[in-house]
């Protein structure tokens, strides 16, 4: 049992601490109801980009999205979101989700980031997430009240943590 306990306490201060930190200004209310442009899409597709450098090292998506409503600006030209799924600073988009951009410019490839998206949900919550973005919007609600974080956290990849012993180093044997 000592032996256990003794292991266990090893193995959990032997880990590496792994941060990660983006040049990306979070998303909050102040962005939100100051944004030029603000369009609803559904994200109907998407698949794998080539890497930029060739080396596979970097995974970025590529998607095909349906503009559903623009609440803000022109009509949008954005047929594309692309976005990087890197452990840190990535994201994490579902097809057949629906999503609120807010993007600088109204270009038809959109580059999403966590300082420029939020999910709204899936079809069936799809409006309940619109009327909670409308609520921001109208000043009657503020972004983190009615989006917590742990809902914006959602579309967020976190850092992956390495292992926290190398395999073939520890042995445990049974009694």
């Amino acid at each position: 049992m000592y032996k256990f306990i003794l292991l266990a306490w090893a193995i959990s201060f032997s880990q590496d601490i792994f941060a990660c930190s983006c040049d990306v200004t979070p998303l909050d209310t102040v962005a939100v109801r100051s944004a030029p442009q603000i369009v609803i899409f559904r994200l109907v597709s998407a698949r794998v980009a080539a890497s930029r450098d060739g080396t596979g090292a970097r995974n970025d998506v590529i998607g095909t999205v349906q503009p559903v409503e623009s609440l803000r600006g022109r009509k949008s030209a954005m047929r594309e979101v692309q976005f990087s799924t890197e452990p840190c600073c990535g994201l994490r988009l579902d097809v057949g989700a629906y999503f609120a951009a807010f993007p600088d410019q109204n270009q038809s490839r959109f580059f999403a980031n966590n300082g420029n998206l939020i999910e709204l949900g899936h079809a069936a919550a799809f409006q309940d997430g619109r009327d909670r973005l409308i609520k921001v919007l109208e000043g009657r609600q503020t972004l983190n009240s009615v989006f917590g974080r742990s809902v914006r956290d959602r579309t967020e990849q976190s850092p992956v943590l390495p292992p926290c012993v190398e395999p073939g180093k520890i042995r445990l044997s049974t009694p």
